[in-house]
């Protein structure tokens, strides 16, 4: 039996099967979803900065979220919102849930355990990164993937470690 073969930038989610052709409405329906972005109940993204301009803070350090949107197809900052105080256990992060329940995501340079089990269960996305927020921002609304150097592996918060609140990670 011939074996099928696949680019290396096929995924499970393909569509169809190898040598025959798609058909007009299947080619529509790809090409759509290929440039959609985000609309909708969810339309911003909520950044975890020290200023607005770079994602530079860990969650859990953060006093305040920085909300963008697209406008004319450039990553716009549209508000400010505070976070609650500090110490509140799975509250905390159930409150912020509930306060960034417009975002779709939220980019943030680390966060724990806790907190991103509660805002994912609460169908808010969670991106670690450290750059331009606007890159991010950018990228999740216009269904882009984020590039590679801007994304950072999850560390392992709260073992262990003492966040100081520079934006220069744990430590």
């Amino acid at each position: 039996m011939p074996q099928m073969g696949h680019c290396s930038r096929c995924r499970a989610d393909a569509v169809g099967m190898i040598g025959e052709s798609q058909s007009n409405e299947v080619m529509e329906l790809l090409k759509n979803a290929s440039q959609a972005h985000v609309t909708g109940a969810k339309p911003y993204v909520a950044v975890a900065s020290m200023e607005g301009i770079f994602v530079n803070q860990h969650l859990g350090e953060a006093t305040s979220l920085w909300i963008f949107g697209l406008h004319n197809g450039k990553a716009e900052l549209l508000e400010r919102r505070f976070t609650p105080p500090s110490g509140g256990g799975s509250k905390r992060w159930a409150e912020l849930a509930d306060s960034i329940a417009d975002c779709n995501t939220i980019l943030v340079s680390g966060i724990g355990a806790t907190p991103q089990v509660v805002l994912e269960g609460a169908d808010i996305r969670v991106v670690v990164m450290e750059g331009l927020a606007s890159e991010g921002v950018e990228a999740v609304l216009k269904g882009r993937e984020i590039p590679k150097m801007l994304l950072r592996t999850p560390g392992r918060c709260g073992i262990g470690q003492q966040c100081t609140g520079s934006g220069t990670g744990c430590g």
